[in-house]
């Protein structure tokens, strides 16, 4: 299905929590370096590295509604990250296969 965009014009609205959210979240970082909070946004590698990420940090940023290709299924995934605490939580070793949606 495509959507025709007739007009846009500006809003002080906030979009719905669903399409555009802030996250404060311990974050889990692959070996890969893919990076997954406790409430599932996932955090590209990119990001990861350009914030210094690291397994068991407390996030900071911005997540948005996002089409997951490889599950099939809608998600969110941060356009902004930041650390704000390290050693918030201890994940453990977890490689991508292994992350699972019922942290």
């Amino acid at each position: 299905m495509r959507t025709r965009i007739i007009a846009i014009l500006p809003t002080d609205q906030s979009p719905a929590p669903e399409v555009c959210r802030t996250f404060c979240e311990a974050t889990n970082v692959t070996e890969n370096g893919l990076g997954f909070t406790l409430g599932d946004i996932f955090i590209p590698p990119h990001m990861v590295a350009a914030a210094n990420i690291e397994a068991g940090d407390l996030v900071k940023g911005i997540a948005i509604a996002s089409f997951d290709k490889k599950r099939g299924k809608w998600g969110m995934k941060a356009i902004e990250a930041k650390s704000v605490a390290r050693n918030h939580r201890d994940f453990g070793k977890v490689d991508e296969e292994e992350h699972d949606d019922d942290w």
